[in-house]
């Protein structure tokens, strides 16, 4: 098997990122997100992925000066599930993915008192999603949404702040190259 029949790319591309609890909600805007990442089995039923991701949301905090947002780096590895339709030049290919990985979060582009937000956080992340990727030749685009379940966050400090806290969906999309 060949690298091309066997399906390795390399993306890179971003989108649009969001909290989906209410605190968050309440203490952060919409921001945007990054990745870069490198997939084994494009073309396979079976996929592995491997990325580093970036978030940022601006953040309107109590304590947290203006112009601040919340900034997020870390990695994170999936199994993808693809259903590949294949013709010689071209394939298209849907998939479900899972994985796990770590997030480090901090406070940037202001002063933050530390009342309502910490000044940094790392969590664990477990990634759930679907999308699709499209290929010709050696050029592919991908799209997905993924929602990211957390564990181990301590970023907000009210006394009432509940577990997943930093609970995050994405949605965007990518453009890559397979070899």
């Amino acid at each position: 098997m060949t690298l091309h029949q066997l399906g390795l790319g390399v993306q890179g591309g971003g989108g649009v990122a969001g909290f989906s609890n209410r605190e968050m909600q309440a203490l952060t805007d919409h921001g945007g997100y990054w990745e870069a990442r490198v997939t084994a089995g494009l073309r396979q039923i079976f996929a592995l992925e491997v990325a580093y991701l970036g978030a940022a949301n601006p953040v309107g905090a109590e304590g947290v000066g203006n112009g601040a947002s919340l900034v997020g780096n870390g990695g994170e590895a999936d199994l993808r599930v693809n259903l590949p339709l294949i013709s010689e030049e071209s394939f298209m290919a849907p998939y479900l993915l899972g994985g796990m990985g770590w997030m480090h979060y901090r406070v940037a582009g202001a002063s933050n008192d530390g009342t309502m937000l910490a000044s940094s956080d790392d969590i664990a992340v477990l990634p759930v999603g679907a999308g699709v990727t499209f290929g010709h030749g050696h050029l592919y685009l991908d799209a997905r949404a993924v929602y990211r379940f957390t564990a181990h966050e301590d970023l907000v400090r009210t006394p009432d702040a509940s577990s997943g806290q930093l609970r995050q969906w994405t949605v965007g999309g990518s453009v890559g190259f397979v070899f």
